[in-house]
């Protein structure tokens, strides 16, 4: 047997040539199939020392009860990287609710990234993605993709309130293009840049949200005068812009910056 504390495997059967209990990080980059979920949770639950995780489920949207099956099984308390690929999944509030509260059990988690889009999150399951992010005291690194899904109002409130309990956060990427947060949703996304004083890197992506004037004005005078970031990439397209003043670059005080990319 190989003892190797970091595997790259493109099947889970592919686990038979390892000593679980010495594997510390593992990406499996082929979507995993639904009747590879049950054997997928046992060999992971196995490995006592996984730290790293890179999974994909991109398309499982037929077997729904395998994927609530993972989300309820799946041991993750120790990870401190965690990329799930869910996208394209027929996933819903119910089980976005799930993995809201399995991302809540990882106290240690530094790293983490949600791909999400081309689902049916509502705002109930947004809320509670929201939470467990917000549960996550000394994450660093968030990608959250949930774009081309159900998200409006609240559920934007709830991954702000979220977001903005992550005080260590350096690198913050959040897409939910074509969802339906409108001017209310924008001043809750803006109210995250009030509390997270160590963000350096913004990627945002708020575009197709029917986001009417003042609420984008908020939102870049918002960005536009916190002062610590590096690199700045705003997209707000398709929305009713009345100003795209507050979005530009002169406008804006950021000393430090050196990237900065625009669409709007």
């Amino acid at each position: 047997m190989s003892t190797q504390s970091s595997i790259c495997i493109k099947s889970v059967d592919e686990f038979d040539k390892y000593e679980k209990n010495t594997i510390s990080a593992i990406k499996i980059y082929k979507n995993i199939s639904s009747q590879e979920i049950i054997p997928l949770i046992q060999n992971l639950n196995q490995c006592s020392n996984l730290s790293q995780i890179v999974l994909s489920l991109r398309g499982n949207y037929q077997e729904n009860y395998n994927i609530k099956l993972l989300l309820l099984s799946l041991k993750v308390k120790n990870a401190t990287y965690l990329s799930l690929d869910m996208s394209t999944s027929n996933m819903d509030s119910n089980q976005a609710t799930l993995l809201g509260n399995m991302i809540g059990t990882i106290g240690k988690i530094t790293y983490l990234a949600l791909h999400l889009g081309f689902n049916k999150i509502s705002d109930e399951g947004a809320f509670q993605l929201g939470e467990g992010i917000g549960k996550c005291e000394i994450l660093k690194y968030l990608v959250f993709y949930a774009f081309n899904n159900n998200i409006s109002v609240r559920g934007a409130q709830g991954l702000s309130q979220g977001i903005r309990q992550c005080l260590q956060i350096t690198n913050l990427n959040i897409d939910i293009e074509n969802n339906y947060i409108q001017k209310s949703g924008a001043d809750y996304i803006s109210e995250i840049f009030a509390s997270l004083k160590s963000l350096t890197h913004l990627n945002l992506n708020l575009g197709q949200n029917q986001i009417y004037g003042s609420g984008l004005q908020s939102l870049g005078l918002q960005i536009r005068n916190y002062l610590y970031l590096n690199i700045v990439e705003i997209d707000v397209r398709l929305n009713q812009n009345q100003n795209p003043n507050y979005f530009k670059k002169r406008a804006w005080k950021q000393p430090r910056l050196v990237k900065f990319r625009l669409l709007v």
